[in-house]
């Protein structure tokens, strides 16, 4: 059983249920150690609001995730973020999030991809093209020296579908871009739930994680780490169990901590 969760969404963002003293109840049933909460992040410009935090709930978001720390000494609670990242606003992530409301960390997320002059949803990438935007974006993020791990870095198969030259090249690129920084892919849980995905034995009908990802992964040895990505108290350590064996099966590098935090590269990286 995974011990270290990252990946904790709230009501605020708008597509989940409970909130943080919920989880904390939960994650001491199962005998966690540590529970990151890390909700949708709302941006300078309010894009995207209708699935995430909105600015005004940013302070009161805070302030429960620190009272619920405060109340559990027995349980490490980590004030974190999952982020779209803008290179525009680079300064907002650095500065206000990780600088001025102290931060513990922030997961970067590819869920709207730069195609050009448009932001297009990963399940709209549908051509070899668009998994090049998708590899770059990544990479941008990986590089960026603010994110302690690429949340899903796989989803971009829920719209391609095929895994093909161009998909490998694309999570080819991806990875060795985060094994030169050192930063963590994420085999996330939640993909799993979406697809009723209960054993080993189903994997290959999941759209994300991907298998041909994670064997390219398990090939190159990149670090990875497992994120719930509950979106429910309930689901907090759902399929977590099935995310230990993949990373069996296939031998990779699994790890429980995140590598850094506060926008802080370790030494050599990138």
């Amino acid at each position: 059983m995974i011990e270290k969760n990252y990946h904790t969404h709230t009501y605020r963002c708008k597509h989940a249920q409970g909130d943080c003293r919920e989880y904390v109840t939960e994650a001491l049933k199962a005998g966690c150690t540590t529970l990151g909460f890390s909700e949708h992040m709302p941006l300078p410009n309010d894009r995207w609001t209708h699935v995430h935090l909105e600015a005004h709930e940013l302070q009161e978001y805070i302030d429960t995730v620190h009272r619920c720390r405060d109340e559990n000494p027995d349980l490490e609670v980590l004030l974190g973020g999952e982020c779209e990242y803008v290179k525009a606003d680079h300064a907002y992530y650095e500065e206000v999030l990780l600088g001025e409301h102290r931060f513990d960390y922030l997961l970067g997320a590819p869920h709207w991809i730069p195609c050009g002059s448009d932001w297009v949803g990963y399940t709209h990438l549908e051509r070899p093209k668009d998994l090049r935007y998708f590899a770059d974006y990544c990479i941008d993020v990986i590089q960026s020296g603010l994110f302690s791990y690429i949340a899903h870095p796989d989803v971009f198969m829920v719209g391609y579908r095929t895994w093909d030259g161009s998909a490998a090249a694309c999570a080819r690129d991806i990875i060795e871009a985060a094994m030169a920084c050192g930063v963590p892919l994420e085999l996330n849980a939640y993909g799993l739930r979406k697809a009723e995905v209960f054993t080993f034995d189903e994997f290959h009908t999941a759209w994300y994680p991907y298998i041909g990802f994670w064997e390219l992964a398990s090939q190159l040895q990149a670090p990875m780490i497992i994120g719930s990505d509950a979106h429910a108290p309930e689901q907090l350590c759902d399929r977590v169990e099935l995310c230990e064996e993949i990373v069996q099966r296939y031998g990779l590098d699994l790890h429980q901590e995140l590598p850094y935090v506060k926008g802080k590269l370790p030494a050599g990286a990138c």
